[in-house]
């Protein structure tokens, strides 16, 4: 991620909503997987500063493994990462009866991958780069909701 944009998003996610401070006991929690640890550090701060409390896994295996062991009320989740992708993790979580009614919001910088991300049954799609607002409306919106557009 270059360096001007990554202050830019950590700006944005320190002041652009004044939700910082102490933690609520019932924060909803969402799962952030990217193997771009800048990426993932930017995407749970912006979610952070909108009153999520966030968990991180680098691939696939990895956010697997965390959603058999925590419960999360989304995921966000990208495609493309070592390991195991994003759609196979996608595909397993709605698989699973344990997991199957967590939204899954995928990320991807491919039109071709986010038509797989839909066959999937992702929740939400969301392309990369991507704009805060919307990816705060997704969150929000299946958190809260139950639907993004």
């Amino acid at each position: 991620m270059q360096p001007v944009l990554a202050r830019h998003l950590l700006n944005h996610a320190k002041t652009s909503r004044g939700r910082s401070g102490a933690r609520a006991p019932n924060m909803p929690k969402v799962l952030v997987v990217d193997d771009d640890p800048d990426l993932a550090a930017v995407c749970s701060l912006i979610l952070q500063s909108e009153g999520f409390e966030t968990t991180v896994a680098n691939n696939g295996v990895e956010a697997y493994d965390k959603l058999t062991a925590v419960k999360v009320d989304a995921i966000l989740l990208d495609v493309m990462m070592p390991i195991m992708d994003g759609l196979t993790v996608c595909r397993m979580v709605k698989a699973d009866p344990r997991t199957e009614q967590v939204p899954v919001i995928v990320m991807s910088a491919s039109e071709k991958l986010c038509e797989q991300a839909r066959v999937a049954n992702a929740d939400a799609v969301i392309s990369k780069p991507f704009n805060i607002d919307d990816l705060v409306l997704a969150v929000n919106s299946l958190v809260y909701g139950g639907t993004a557009a």
